[in-house]
């Protein structure tokens, strides 16, 4: 919901990171959404070059997970 939500108001690349496998097929598919296991998000961030995420959003609630948004986002990005 988050994903499509963000490609409704304009974001042009998402990374979306979910543990199910078929929670990460309910995504919408398409160039500007990779769909990848929590363990995979840094290294596919990393491919996508520095600074880092322009925002981060974290749905989990799980413990660490706010910290990981830290470290993913760009300086002066946006973490929710």
């Amino acid at each position: 919901l988050v994903a499509r939500a963000a490609l409704t108001f304009g974001a042009r690349g998402i990374v979306a990171a979910d543990p199910v496998p078929a929670k990460r097929a309910l995504l919408p598919t398409g160039p500007a959404v990779r769909a990848v296991h929590p363990d995979e998000l840094a290294a596919t961030v990393a491919e996508l070059g520095p600074p880092g995420l322009d925002a981060v959003i974290e749905c989990t609630g799980r413990p660490g997970a706010l910290q990981r948004a830290l470290e993913l986002v760009r300086p002066g990005g946006r973490v929710v």
